[in-house]
């Protein structure tokens, strides 16, 4: 199980460095851009990231989500 949350730990590590690199991308940019992990793996890290506040949805214009797939970046 370990391996698991090293796994998960690499991966939120490796997308916050794409958003990084690139700005602004889809979750479908994001899994292509890191294609050694699982869409679910990658899938996870990014609900994670979300969750602790280091990634955010992108919101343009007038604060309303107008489409998918969502935009994400980094926080700060």
């Amino acid at each position: 199980m370990t391996h698991h949350y090293a796994k998960l730990d690499d991966a939120k590590r490796d997308v916050v460095n794409v958003l990084s690199r690139i700005g602004i991308a889809t979750l479908p940019e994001i899994r292509r851009a890191l294609p050694d992990y699982s869409s679910q793996t990658v899938g996870r890290a990014v609900r994670e990231l979300i969750a602790e506040n280091v990634i955010a949805v992108h919101v343009e214009g007038n604060n309303r989500i107008q489409k998918r797939p969502l935009r994400l970046e980094v926080v700060g």
